[in-house]
Protein backbone atom coordinates (compact mmCIF):
# COMPACT_ATOMS: atom_id res chain seq x y z
CA UNK A 1 0.00 0.00 0.00
CA UNK A 2 1.12 3.42 -0.74
CA UNK A 3 -0.08 6.82 0.97
CA UNK A 4 1.07 10.40 -0.43
CA UNK A 5 0.10 13.34 1.30
CA UNK A 6 0.96 16.28 -0.75
CA UNK A 7 1.32 18.85 1.69
CA UNK A 8 3.67 17.24 3.95
CA UNK A 9 5.20 15.73 0.88
CA UNK A 10 5.64 12.13 2.35
CA UNK A 11 4.88 8.50 0.93
CA UNK A 12 4.14 6.21 3.24
CA UNK A 13 4.64 2.58 2.53
CA UNK A 14 2.89 -0.32 3.82
CA UNK A 15 4.20 -4.29 2.37
CA UNK A 16 7.69 -3.11 2.09
CA UNK A 17 9.58 -6.46 2.26
CA UNK A 18 13.01 -4.76 1.95
CA UNK A 19 14.80 -1.91 0.65
CA UNK A 20 18.72 -1.51 -0.51
CA UNK A 21 20.38 1.53 1.66
CA UNK A 22 23.96 1.36 0.15
CA UNK A 23 25.30 -2.11 -0.71
CA UNK A 24 23.15 -3.61 2.60
CA UNK A 25 19.63 -4.95 2.28
CA UNK A 26 17.29 -3.35 4.84
CA UNK A 27 13.73 -5.63 5.95
CA UNK A 28 11.79 -3.07 7.65
CA UNK A 29 9.59 -3.30 10.80
CA UNK A 30 6.37 -4.59 10.25
CA UNK A 31 6.97 -3.33 6.12
CA UNK A 32 6.80 0.37 7.21
CA UNK A 33 8.37 2.85 5.30
CA UNK A 34 8.06 6.70 4.92
CA UNK A 35 10.17 8.60 2.27
CA UNK A 36 9.88 12.66 2.41
CA UNK A 37 10.94 15.48 -0.13
CA UNK A 38 14.60 15.09 -1.64
CA UNK A 39 14.67 11.33 -0.70
CA UNK A 40 14.92 11.18 2.48
CA UNK A 41 13.76 8.05 4.59
CA UNK A 42 11.66 8.97 7.73
CA UNK A 43 13.65 8.06 10.88
CA UNK A 44 13.05 4.06 11.95
CA UNK A 45 13.70 1.48 14.66
CA UNK A 46 13.39 -2.21 14.55
CA UNK A 47 14.77 -3.00 11.23
CA UNK A 48 16.66 -5.72 10.40
CA UNK A 49 19.79 -5.83 7.57
CA UNK A 50 21.79 -8.04 5.99
CA UNK A 51 25.27 -5.78 5.43
CA UNK A 52 26.91 -8.00 2.89
CA UNK A 53 24.21 -9.82 0.67
CA UNK A 54 26.35 -10.75 -1.89
CA UNK A 55 28.06 -13.46 1.01
CA UNK A 56 25.11 -13.50 3.10
CA UNK A 57 26.85 -12.51 6.04
CA UNK A 58 26.84 -9.72 8.90
CA UNK A 59 23.16 -9.31 9.95
CA UNK A 60 21.84 -6.35 12.26
CA UNK A 61 18.88 -6.64 14.52
CA UNK A 62 17.33 -3.71 16.13
CA UNK A 63 18.30 -0.91 13.69
CA UNK A 64 17.43 2.14 14.97
CA UNK A 65 17.61 4.84 12.06
CA UNK A 66 18.27 8.97 12.87
CA UNK A 67 18.31 9.60 8.89
CA UNK A 68 18.69 7.43 5.40
CA UNK A 69 18.58 7.83 2.32
CA UNK A 70 19.01 5.26 -0.82
CA UNK A 71 22.89 5.68 -0.11
CA UNK A 72 23.80 5.04 3.86
CA UNK A 73 22.31 6.10 6.92
CA UNK A 74 23.05 7.59 10.82
CA UNK A 75 21.64 5.46 13.41
CA UNK A 76 22.63 2.64 15.96
CA UNK A 77 22.32 -1.23 15.61
CA UNK A 78 22.96 -4.49 17.08
CA UNK A 79 25.38 -6.91 15.52
CA UNK A 80 24.66 -10.64 15.84
CA UNK A 81 27.81 -12.35 16.20
CA UNK A 82 27.19 -16.08 14.78
CA UNK A 83 29.11 -18.16 17.66
CA UNK A 84 29.07 -22.34 17.21
CA UNK A 85 26.22 -23.73 18.97
CA UNK A 86 24.16 -22.06 16.07
CA UNK A 87 23.00 -19.47 18.43
CA UNK A 88 24.54 -15.91 18.38
CA UNK A 89 25.89 -12.95 20.29
CA UNK A 90 24.43 -9.27 20.36
CA UNK A 91 26.85 -6.05 19.98
CA UNK A 92 25.68 -2.63 19.70
CA UNK A 93 26.72 -1.16 16.78
CA UNK A 94 27.42 2.56 16.38
CA UNK A 95 29.14 5.28 13.80
CA UNK A 96 27.96 3.72 10.65
CA UNK A 97 30.02 4.92 7.93
CA UNK A 98 29.31 3.90 4.00
CA UNK A 99 32.13 4.09 2.33
CA UNK A 100 33.78 3.53 -1.46
CA UNK A 101 36.92 2.42 -2.53
CA UNK A 102 37.89 3.80 -6.48
CA UNK A 103 38.74 0.74 -8.92
CA UNK A 104 42.16 0.14 -9.32
CA UNK A 105 44.13 -1.55 -12.04
CA UNK A 106 43.84 -4.83 -9.65
CA UNK A 107 40.75 -4.55 -8.07
CA UNK A 108 37.14 -3.22 -9.18
CA UNK A 109 35.33 -0.43 -7.32
CA UNK A 110 33.72 -1.61 -3.97
CA UNK A 111 31.48 -0.12 -1.54
CA UNK A 112 31.22 -1.31 2.02
CA UNK A 113 29.90 -0.04 5.31
CA UNK A 114 32.32 0.10 8.36
CA UNK A 115 30.77 0.75 11.67
CA UNK A 116 32.09 -0.06 15.93
CA UNK A 117 31.44 -0.55 19.19
CA UNK A 118 33.45 -0.10 22.37
CA UNK A 119 32.93 -2.37 25.71
CA UNK A 120 33.85 -1.30 28.79
CA UNK A 121 34.65 -3.40 31.75
CA UNK A 122 31.44 -3.14 33.11
CA UNK A 123 29.36 -4.25 29.87
CA UNK A 124 31.63 -6.63 28.74
CA UNK A 125 30.63 -8.56 25.71
CA UNK A 126 30.09 -12.45 26.91
CA UNK A 127 32.05 -14.47 24.77
CA UNK A 128 30.70 -17.61 26.41
CA UNK A 129 30.17 -19.02 29.85
CA UNK A 130 33.49 -18.56 31.01
CA UNK A 131 35.39 -15.44 28.62
CA UNK A 132 34.57 -12.27 28.69
CA UNK A 133 35.78 -9.13 26.10
CA UNK A 134 36.45 -5.70 27.21
CA UNK A 135 37.78 -3.18 24.48
CA UNK A 136 36.82 -2.19 20.93
CA UNK A 137 35.52 -3.72 17.96
CA UNK A 138 36.05 -2.33 14.14
CA UNK A 139 33.53 -3.88 11.42
CA UNK A 140 34.20 -4.00 7.80
CA UNK A 141 31.09 -5.46 5.88
CA UNK A 142 33.72 -6.50 2.77
CA UNK A 143 35.75 -8.21 5.65
CA UNK A 144 34.39 -12.12 6.67
CA UNK A 145 35.80 -10.87 10.26
CA UNK A 146 35.36 -8.38 13.05
CA UNK A 147 38.11 -7.26 14.50
CA UNK A 148 38.74 -7.43 17.83
CA UNK A 149 41.35 -4.77 19.39
CA UNK A 150 41.29 -5.09 23.46
CA UNK A 151 41.68 -8.45 26.16
CA UNK A 152 40.00 -11.12 26.89
CA UNK A 153 39.34 -11.95 30.57
CA UNK A 154 38.60 -15.58 31.93
CA UNK A 155 35.61 -15.94 34.55
CA UNK A 156 36.41 -17.90 37.20
CA UNK A 157 33.87 -19.14 39.74
CA UNK A 158 30.22 -18.96 39.87
CA UNK A 159 28.52 -19.57 36.22
CA UNK A 160 27.17 -16.15 34.60
CA UNK A 161 23.70 -17.49 35.41
CA UNK A 162 24.73 -17.61 38.86
CA UNK A 163 26.10 -14.07 38.83
CA UNK A 164 22.69 -12.75 37.25
CA UNK A 165 20.55 -14.24 40.19
CA UNK A 166 23.13 -13.30 43.23
CA UNK A 167 23.33 -17.11 43.97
Amino acid sequence: TADYDLKAQLLQLGGVKQVGIGPAIVYPAKGLLAIQKDGQFKPFVGARALLDPDNKRHVLSDLQVSEANADGWKGEATYLLPRASGDSTKIKMRNFAFMEEAATAKKAAEKYIQAEAVLSEKVPLELSAHQQFKGEIFFKSNQEFLNFKGFIRPVIGLRSEERRVGK
